[in-house]
């Protein structure tokens, strides 16, 4: 005996069906295959967003829903040099003056930066006139690959 699955509408053995007192002829709908596969990707969508709640809350004190609105505050774009994010979402600034380390209270939360900004904040926060040594370093002159000694500009 046969059975057609009716998410992939092949014609299968009743033995790749589970059984069913719910369904007319005693056999599931969906072939195990099919129910199978369904189930896994509903899974990993549920462990997915549990996952990015979960890491929000314990790191930042906030939620899904207060990222996705102060995101929309800065117009879907980070909040330094407003670019549209790419491939990761953007990253949660906080006040490192008001929780030291990598979590925060929830309150001290400044915005949402894409990876570059946030390194840039990163260093300019943790490396002593950063800022001012990578100024010093774009004037400098280049060094030629030849004979190392430094080419004239322009």
């Amino acid at each position: 005996m046969t059975k057609i699955c009716c998410t992939c509408k092949r014609m299968q053995p009743l033995s790749d069906f589970n059984k069913s007192k719910h369904v007319k002829g005693g056999y599931a709908r969906r072939c195990k295959e099919c129910r199978r596969t369904e189930r896994r990707r509903a899974v990993t969508l549920r462990t997915r967003e549990y996952h990015r709640n979960w890491h929000l809350r314990s790191y930042y004190g906030i939620n899904a829903e207060e990222y996705d609105r102060i995101l929309i505050a800065q117009k879907g774009r980070c909040a330094i040099c407003g670019k549209e994010p790419g491939k990761f979402r953007f990253r949660v600034d906080h006040d490192h003056a008001c929780c030291p380390g990598e979590k925060s209270c929830g309150n001290c939360i400044r915005g949402l930066l894409c990876m570059s900004c946030n390194l840039a904040l990163e260093r300019i926060d943790n490396i002593p006139d950063w800022s001012e040594r990578a100024r010093r370093y774009l004037l400098k002159k280049f060094v030629s690959p030849e004979n190392g000694q430094p080419e004239l500009e322009g």
